[in-house]
């Protein structure tokens, strides 16, 4: 009989980790060979005709995530381990010309500055 647990969670992570990966977490949390097996005969079957598919994306997984037994979570595990794809910044727009009149007017400043000290200067006060 195939346990629906193990079942269920390998057909959820199929797409987005590697199936051994998916297996290793699955004995580790304290589910036979032979439960795994069964599930990839079941998986295998299920599989066998169909058209591959677009795999999940990782927000949909941790929306979904199936605890394999409460002391050890498995998909927890198996997402941490995981790198998650870094979303897509969107392009800033190029600001050349406010760097450029920052440090014109930073010039103007130095000159004024420079020219009321030199009238001081010359004034005598």
């Amino acid at each position: 009989m195939v346990n629906k647990v193990v079942l269920e969670y390998l057909r959820m992570h199929k797409g987005n980790y590697k199936i051994e990966d998916l297996k290793k977490k699955v004995i580790a949390s304290g589910y036979s060979q032979k439960d795994v097996d069964e599930a990839m005969v079941q998986l295998n079957k299920e599989t066998a005709g169909a058209v591959p598919s677009v795999p999940a994306t990782i927000n949909k997984i941790n929306k979904t995530n199936i605890d394999m037994k409460a002391e050890a979570p498995v998909a927890s595990t198996v997402e941490s381990n995981v790198a998650k794809p870094k979303a897509a910044k969107p392009k800033k727009k190029k600001k050349g010309w406010l760097k450029w009149f920052i440090i014109i007017w930073i010039i103007l400043l130095i000159l004024a500055g420079i020219g009321v000290g030199v009238w001081f200067y010359m004034s005598g006060l």
